[in-house]
């Protein structure tokens, strides 16, 4: 995948850097997250204050052009985005964690259920 950065503006008042960049590729389009991680290495970004906003797709070609934003720290990340796109990221970053989670919660459903099925027989007798 080929990456050329078509803009780069600094945003003071956001604190990130917009980047406006058109990607060349082999077989399908590439993922928000592959994109991302491409952009990162190319750039010297941190991946975990960059955010894809946007991917286009020309018609008929192997090439798009997308738009990404990367935050100076955390705290700025936080306060301009946009929170489901915050939790989209953090759910992609924790992925085992959060399988984990619901794992344990369908296991505590379980046990209400049975608790409940429980108070049922006792209920009939």
């Amino acid at each position: 995948m080929d990456i050329a950065v078509t803009s780069d503006k600094e945003e003071k008042l956001y604190s990130r850097r917009s980047i406006a960049f058109s990607m060349t590729y082999d077989k399908s389009t590439p993922s928000k997250e592959q994109a991302r991680t491409e952009l990162c290495k190319r750039l010297n970004l941190m991946p975990d204050l960059t955010i894809i906003t946007d991917i286009v797709q020309d018609y008929g070609t192997r090439t798009c052009t997308a738009h990404a934003n990367s935050y100076a720290s955390k705290d700025a990340l936080q306060r301009f985005e946009r929170r489901h796109v915050l939790s989209r990221l953090s759910k992609k970053e924790g992925g085992e964690k959060g399988e984990e989670k619901g794992e344990a919660k369908k296991d505590e459903k379980k046990g209400e259920a049975e608790k409940d099925g429980k108070k049922g027989d006792k209920k009939e007798e």
